[in-house]
């Protein structure tokens, strides 16, 4: 996990983020992040590579809250 803050006009804004999530053997099973490197997804920056890199797709600006709430509500396998 990691989310970068700056203070912009006062208050307090999330800059840059990336929440990396994998199994036990190291797989990928989805990123979440601001990187600006796929323009043709239309929420861009924001997205998320899911089960691979190249598996991109739209993704609303995210929290850390957020993603533990939704790894945390997945079922065991």
């Amino acid at each position: 996990m990691f989310e970068r803050f700056q203070i912009v006009n006062g208050e307090l804004q999330v800059s840059k983020y990336r929440f990396h999530w994998q199994d036990e053997a190291g797989r990928l099973l989805k990123r979440w992040d601001n990187a600006a490197h796929h323009p043709e997804i239309p929420t861009h920056p924001h997205h998320v590579h899911d089960g691979s890199e190249e598996n991109v797709t739209s993704y609303e600006p995210v929290g850390v809250e957020e993603i533990l709430n939704l790894i945390a509500s997945m079922p065991a396998e």
